[in-house]
């Protein structure tokens, strides 16, 4: 969740060519250390959601004959409800906003997934399962992917889409087509991981710590050149596709080592309110942000202040020397941010 969060956060001072078709952003010189930090957290939430996913059913699954099939109803219906409530929300805003109601032509917002595309992805891979398990039982019980296949996968994906990395299909096409199936074997893999993904294998060390670091240096030189377009531009695809899923896995291995720490000075404490409302109403709240976002961007568009499309993005001037006022500003919304969760969970405490 905070992969994600400080994701589009980072977005807002980036620009990214190829890759968000149209993305608002009311700075003029995006940040080059913000447009690797973006790159970066890309690898974290949705590979992780999708490992976890995986996992988190595997047990159910395959004692429960009947639960895979439950899991794609609900995330079916889920989907379709709000696709179908948020198309009427965007007709109903256009229309008044033009002073008419929209020809079918003009409402090409349909053609669109409102970023609820993980939804439906993960009925389809739960009902894919749901056949598997249907005539493959026994071999699914006992089914371990080596994890040199999903990074296979992720590396031929990420070189066939440009090598920048994974594009967010919210408007499928055959070359975001290529994300949902890097994020189907990571799926896969963490449903086949019997004892969970948030295990060490070795001790954690400073060799391992140090090599890690080097990883992640290389794969922000390859981010760079591919984003700003140096020379030998097959290497550096080639270079970013490889180095793209290792560095996801050296980061993890930090964080988990991280986790295992912390766990270990504190009492397991049991789940809060915070928890339980997240777990309850995260979905919706995603949701209705959607169109509350293009409201407050028209009405920045409105007093006159401007935003990228993507016919100006190669006009674009790099932020390198990045300025102090953009850090000011993201640190700011990122303090912001974590007040606001605070209080939150103080208020919900009560």
């Amino acid at each position: 969740m905070l992969s994600l969060l400080y994701l589009h956060l980072a977005l807002s001072f980036t620009w990214i060519p190829n890759l968000y078709g149209i993305w608002p952003i009311v700075v003029t010189e995006p940040s080059i250390s913000l447009t690797g930090f973006a790159s970066f957290l890309n690898l974290f939430g949705l590979l992780l959601f999708f490992i976890i996913s995986g996992f988190s059913i595997r047990n159910k699954a395959l004692a429960h004959e009947r639960y895979l099939l439950q899991k794609v109803q609900q995330n079916s219906s889920r989907f379709l409800k709000y696709y179908i409530l948020l198309s009427l929300v965007f007709y109903l805003l256009l229309s008044v906003s033009k002073w008419r109601f929209l020809a079918f032509n003009e409402c090409k917002f349909l053609a669109s997934f409102y970023h609820l595309w993980f939804l439906a992805a993960l009925a389809v891979f739960q009902l894919l399962l749901a056949f598997a398990r249907q005539f493959y039982k026994s071999r699914l019980d006992n089914l371990r992917i080596p994890l040199v296949i999903p990074l296979i996968i992720h590396s031929v994906g990420l070189f066939l889409q440009g090598g920048v990395f994974l594009k967010t299909p919210t408007q499928l096409d055959s070359s975001t087509l290529l994300s949902i199936g890097v994020y189907f074997f990571w799926f896969v893999y963490g449903f086949t991981l019997s004892q969970g993904p948030f295990r060490l294998s070795k001790p954690f060390s400073l060799v391992r710590l140090f090599l890690g670091v080097g990883l992640v240096g290389l794969y922000f030189l390859a981010k760079t050149a591919l984003i700003f377009s140096w020379h030998f531009g097959f290497f550096w695809k080639l270079l970013s596709s490889v180095l793209d899923p290792l560095t996801f896995l050296a980061a993890l291995q930090f964080c988990f080592w991280l986790f295992e720490k912390f766990a270990k000075r504190q009492q397991p404490r049991p789940a809060n309110q915070l928890q339980t409302f997240m777990q309850r109403y995260q979905l919706p709240i995603y949701v209705f942000q959607i169109p509350l976002i293009f409201m407050h961007l028209a009405f920045f568009e409105y007093l006159g202040l401007l935003n990228f499309a993507s016919s100006t993005s190669n006009h674009v001037v790099v932020n390198w020397t990045e300025s102090v006022q953009t850090w000011a500003l993201f640190i700011l919304l990122s303090l912001l941010s974590l007040v606001y969760i605070y209080n939150i969970n103080k208020y919900l405490k009560r």
